[in-house]
């Protein structure tokens, strides 16, 4: 490429060009549509969270609901067998005991965030991440074996204090059409998460440009350098 011709400056401008082009159509197709998603919530309750009695996961954990998986970490990272238990939850408000109906949704309309990951965007929403996940190399019975693989968990004790979000129907907190919400530590602090990762992609894609056109500037400084020496 030789800057100082008329070629050479298409081509920077192209450059430019695609590096403001990119994150535009990144915010205008991912971030503005994710964010607009999340400004219309359904009505919240709040309460204590119960289960069905006696439940305990594969570690003797007692809980009112739990996710655990067996994994194997490293280049060889691989999730050997998971389960979950999160029907039949309960929210004990002030006034009343309201079965959460859409708790036992589809997993594959559910999402689940933890301390270690997060999965978003998903009609029904379980937010554990304010709980410090279980982390054991020992693999209870029950659940599978590999070598080399560890079991972690994700539990909600019963009775924990949670906020949860649903339409009210027939005496259940029933699914809405989208954000519906059980998040340990309140829907506010659900918001922040999900509005920092529907934005993510902005940021990432800004500072990917800034990097091209930083590098393009760099190197069309070598090289008028270079050419002002000869």
């Amino acid at each position: 490429m030789e800057f100082g011709s008329r070629q050479g400056r298409i081509e920077i401008a192209l450059i430019a060009i695609v590096a403001i082009a990119v994150p535009a159509a990144i915010e205008l197709g991912l971030v503005r549509p994710a964010r607009a998603a999340l400004e219309v919530m359904p009505p919240r309750f709040h309460g204590r969270l119960h289960g069905p009695p006696g439940r305990t996961t594969p570690a003797g954990t007692a809980t009112a609901a739990f996710w655990w998986s067996v994994e194997t970490s490293g280049e060889d990272s691989e999730t050997h067998c998971r389960a979950r238990a999160r029907d039949g939850l309960v929210l004990e408000t002030a006034t009343a005991r309201l079965p959460i109906a859409w708790s036992a949704i589809d997993p594959d309309l559910a999402g689940l965030i933890t301390d270690r990951h997060g999965e978003y965007g998903f009609r029904a929403m379980f937010d554990a991440s304010a709980i410090v996940d279980t982390v054991r190399d020992a693999v209870p019975a029950h659940t599978c074996t590999a070598d080399g693989a560890r079991y972690l968990e994700t539990a909600i004790p019963d009775g924990t204090e949670v906020e949860v979000t649903g339409c009210e129907r027939d005496g259940t907190i029933a699914a809405c059409d989208a954000n519906n919400v059980l998040a340990v530590d309140g829907i506010d602090a659900y918001l922040d998460r999900a509005r920092w990762h529907a934005t993510r992609w902005r940021w990432y894609s800004l500072i990917a440009s800034g990097l091209v056109l930083a590098a393009v500037a760099v190197f069309y400084a070598a090289k008028r350098s270079r050419n002002v020496r000869a």
